[in-house]
């Protein structure tokens, strides 16, 4: 892993992570000033994140750990919205690519090429009449 821990919080003995956290614990939420933290929340807090940011459930649930995707499934929900968001914008990008481009005549701005398809494609049948 390139010189990185294998735990977040290592142990004493090489390759085990820290049996008990509590205090370590105590200690990070009185220096960050914080109270009421678990560090399940903090789980929580990254999955919902990244979900709400479109990163597929399987990744989600290999960064947490999970074995079963139904343990990942409760963050389904969250990453409804990046996936409209995303539908959505693809969408524009279609509509502005066979539109045109902004209504003028050169070729829109999209990206993989797909403006370039579907000017040519226009102009094609522009040629055809």
């Amino acid at each position: 892993m390139g010189g990185l821990p294998e735990f977040v919080f290592p142990g004493k003995a090489v390759g085990k992570p820290l049996q008990e956290i509590q205090r370590l614990w105590c200690a990070v939420l009185n220096a960050a000033g914080l109270q009421d933290v678990r560090l399940h929340d903090l789980r929580h807090s990254v999955a919902s994140t990244a979900a709400a940011q479109g990163h597929s459930l399987f990744l989600i649930g290999k960064l947490l750990g999970h074995k079963y995707l139904r343990s990942t499934a409760r963050y389904a929900h969250l990453a409804d919205d990046a996936r409209k968001a995303m539908a959505d914008s693809v969408g524009d990008h279609i509509r502005v690519a066979m539109e045109g481009g902004n209504g003028a005549s050169q070729e829109p701005k999209v990206s993989n090429g797909i403006g370039s398809v579907f000017h040519n494609r226009k102009s094609r049948a522009a040629r055809n009449r």
